[in-house]
Order: C-alpha cells, then sequence, then structure tokens
C-alpha cells in the first residue's frame, strides 16, 4: 500500500489493491469497533457494551472480547440484583437474608465485596447478631 503511488493510475485499476483498500478499511473499523468496546468493558457500562458488541456484530467482527463483553454485562446485572436485594434485607433487616446476600457477594468477586452495600450490611449483620446474643443472654 505505501508503493501504490508509484503504479500506473496509482494502482487503482489492479484487483490486488482495490482488494488490499477495501481490506485496509475493515480493519480500521475493527479496530475502532474493538477499542470501542474495550473502553467500555473498562467503565463497566451496561448499555455502552451492549452497544459497542451490536457495533462488532453489525460489521461481522467476531473476537473473543465479545463473548467477554457479554459475561461481564451478566456479570454486573448480577451485581446489581444482589446491591438492591442487600438494600430491601437492610430496611427490613433480615438477619437470614442478609447472610444469603453477604455469601452471594462474596462469589461474585472482589468488586462486589468493596461496594457500599456490602460494608453497610456486614455492619447491620454484625450489630444484628451482637443484639441477638445480648438478647439470648438476658433471656438465660
Amino acid at each position: 500500500m505505501k508503493c501504490v503511488s508509484e503504479l500506473p493510475y496509482k494502482g487503482a485499476r489492479l484487483s490486488a489493491v482495490k482488494d488490499a483498500k477495501v481490506r485496509a478499511e475493515r480493519l480500521a473499523k475493527e479496530k475502532v469497533a474493538k477499542k470501542r468496546l474495550m473502553d467500555a468493558m473498562k467503565e463497566r457500562e451496561t448499555i455502552a457494551i451492549q452497544s459497542a458488541i451490536e457495533a462488532c456484530k453489525s460489521i461481522s467482527y467476531e473476537c473473543r472480547e465479545i463473548a467477554d463483553g457479554e459475561a461481564l454485562i451478566k456479570q454486573i446485572q448480577a451485581e446489581d440484583e444482589v446491591k438492591i436485594l442487600m438494600k430491601d434485607a437492610i430496611s427490613s433487616q433480615n438477619l437470614d437474608k442478609l447472610r444469603e446476600l453477604l455469601d452471594k457477594s462474596d462469589e461474585l468477586g472482589e468488586l462486589m465485596q468493596n461496594s457500599t452495600e456490602y460494608a453497610q450490611a456486614s455492619k447491620l449483620l454484625k450489630r444484628l447478631e451482637e443484639e441477638a446474643s445480648a438478647v439470648s443472654d438476658l433471656v438465660d
């Protein structure tokens, strides 16, 4: 492609040059689509990831990052679901539900464990267990 300008008519009539230009354009589109997907995954934005995946599929570009993006969307949705349930358990001060959701959070990974919902639920669980222990000591 660098020496095309030296050819007669800049190689515009040669099929190899035409094919090379088409492939170069395709590679440029794929590079942009992949970068967009990787950036969306770094930001952990579900809508942006889905949009980037659709952009890759619209140009028939297949890469392993698409599967990674789809898996990340499922992970984010699972985390969001647990956060919502955790907020409900915190407001209702449901001891059993808090334990269950904290265990589920541990399975989801470090990002979930670093969330404010996890910290609040952990503190509330500890406080509720201390209260239950104090009540049982008073009853005995």
